[in-house]
């Protein structure tokens, strides 16, 4: 069973998600009825579909979010924000959150030892 906002359970979109690292987290915790997944680069959709081939993979950038108005309940950015960080991206993002939902956006970027 998943985490769910009243009744429905809770839809997530992984944006820019590369290979499918945080992408497979968030199916093995097992919390969201849909994850979606939207990635500009082809090679990583290909890389992404060899080992997410479950999850459904959209060809997108964080410009242009190929899908409609209030889609997501949380939209889930992993080391990859440094690469978009500008309002047009955050518009985009805030189109396809639903507008009841919480706002939330969780983005990661590890630090290499050498970045401390």
């Amino acid at each position: 069973m998943g985490a769910h906002a009243g009744d429905t359970p809770l839809a997530a979109l992984d944006l820019a998600a590369g290979t499918g690292i945080l992408t497979r987290a968030l199916q093995a915790h097992g919390q969201f009825g849909k994850i979606e997944a939207v990635e500009p680069s082809e090679g990583m959709r290909a890389k992404f579909l060899q080992r997410c081939a479950s999850i459904t993979m959209h060809d997108g950038t964080s410009h242009s979010i190929p899908f409609g108005d209030d889609s997501f309940d949380i939209v889930f950015v992993g080391q990859a924000f440094h690469w978009f960080d500008d309002v047009q991206s955050l518009k985009e993002i805030h189109r396809v959150l639903k507008k009841a939902s919480q706002k939330g956006m969780l983005t990661i970027r590890v630090l290499a030892l050498d970045d401390l």
